[in-house]
């Protein structure tokens, strides 16, 4: 196992442990922690909401970034460095999109 992929696999572990309570709605509102948006801070039907679709998100991003790499093989060698590091942002970019995707689906583009 490459020492990149071991350090994203962290990262990645991290980004689960952070989203699952987010995803089952275990983080009130506040200033620090999840989706903070003007829409988030005005409703709190919204801030569980949205922070659930990013929790969510988030977890099967993290998921995927496991089977992908075990499946391509890709953590066994540090030739594909660059792979692992395109698929640990990917996680990132992947959760903010559906998120912005249902706020905007729900015709609240003017609030983020």
């Amino acid at each position: 196992m490459g020492t990149s992929f071991l350090l994203l696999s962290i990262g990645s572990l991290i980004f689960l442990i952070t989203a699952l309570p987010l995803a089952f709605g275990k983080v009130r509102p506040n200033r620090f922690y999840g989706v903070r948006i003007k829409l988030t801070f005005s409703d709190q039907q919204q801030w569980y909401r949205i922070n659930r679709i990013y929790g969510w998100a988030m977890t099967f991003s993290v998921i995927a970034f496991f089977l992908i790499t075990r499946f391509m093989n890709t953590w066994q060698d540090e030739q594909y460095e660059v792979l692992n590091l395109i698929l640990f942002v990917a996680q990132v970019i992947v959760s903010t999109l559906v998120v912005v995707f249902f706020v905007r689906r729900s015709g609240k583009e003017g609030n983020l």
